[in-house]
């Protein structure tokens, strides 16, 4: 199936980014650039992962990656949509 990335702008002035499909290790690779695409900016990031189908370590990875990169900029990043099982390895591997 792949994987694919849309960045949006939400509703409330956030940047959206959807991600869809599997964030395994043979999909992330070709992520990693769209995923560092926007630069971090007020008032912060919404990502969706409610397309996601599966994820490993890498795909936890990337995306923990990426709210890192927004929350060291000074902006809020949260997680919506994730199955259960993807919201807890996505957790397990956020840094502390």
């Amino acid at each position: 199936m792949g994987s694919s990335i849309s960045w949006n702008k939400a509703a409330d002035g956030r940047a959206q980014v959807q991600l869809s499909g599997r964030l395994t290790i043979e999909e992330v690779a070709g992520l990693v650039d769209d995923l560092a695409s926007e630069a971090p900016r007020a008032p912060g990031l919404a990502v969706d992962l409610s397309g996601v189908s599966a994820i490993d370590t890498a795909g936890a990875w990337a995306v923990n990656s990426l709210v890192d990169r927004w929350q060291a900029a000074g902006h809020a990043a949260a997680l919506a949509g994730a199955a259960p099982e993807i919201d807890r390895l996505i957790r397990a591997m956020a840094t502390p």
